[in-house]
């Protein structure tokens, strides 16, 4: 009887330690569930995260998209030379003629590079036309900084909504994606104010 009495209070121990764990599962689960419901309101902050940093490039286009409008002005104020017609045609319409060239060299890219390193490899090219450009004294010298910036408008255009598409679960993608659009017109607003 002894024995028996023993038994039973051994099983009624690991019974207690078997429930304490299941209730350790369940609070654990519990928890993760309303952290995945909270999830399915707002995408997760890395995700978002991610996002903006991926907008950028649609920044960056729309900065050079309203930044271009003021430069005649600018050009005529500091250099002391006055743009033809010729002149702002080229310098306007270079950069979409390379944008036109460099969305599928991006497309290639991104292929074989894969989508993040081509974003971060688009954001370095603009910077390096933006010093060009900023540092040109000869429309010639103005005309090549547009060209890498064309190139890069292309390359970003084409990869950052691919990218963005590829991190944002299902539910959120749509509203993600166009966290690019807004960023470029944030650019363009950006550009008329400083200009």
């Amino acid at each position: 009887m002894v024995r028996f009495e023993k038994t039973r209070e051994q099983l009624m121990g690991c019974e207690r330690d078997i429930l304490d764990e299941d209730s350790i599962i369940h609070e654990a689960y519990a928890n993760e569930t309303l952290r995945e419901e909270d999830y399915l309101h707002h995408p997760a902050p890395l995700v978002s995260l991610l996002t903006i940093a991926a907008s950028i490039s649609g920044f960056l286009f729309g900065y050079n998209i309203g930044v271009i409008s003021s430069m005649p002005i600018s050009i005529r104020t500091f250099l002391g030379y006055s743009l033809t017609v010729l002149d702002k045609s080229h310098t306007t319409s270079v950069s979409a003629f390379f944008a036109l060239l460099g969305s599928p060299l991006a497309g290639f890219l991104a292929d074989v590079w894969g989508r993040k390193k081509v974003a971060l490899l688009a954001n370095v090219v603009f910077a390096v036309g933006a010093l060009i450009q900023a540092s040109s004294f000869t429309i010639v010298e103005l005309i090549f900084g547009r060209v890498v910036v064309g190139l890069e408008i292309g390359a970003a255009s084409f990869v950052a909504p691919l990218y963005i598409n590829k991190i944002s679960p299902a539910p959120f993608r749509g509203r993600l994606v166009i966290m690019n659009i807004l960023f470029i017109t944030i650019g363009q607003v950006f550009a008329y104010i400083i200009g």
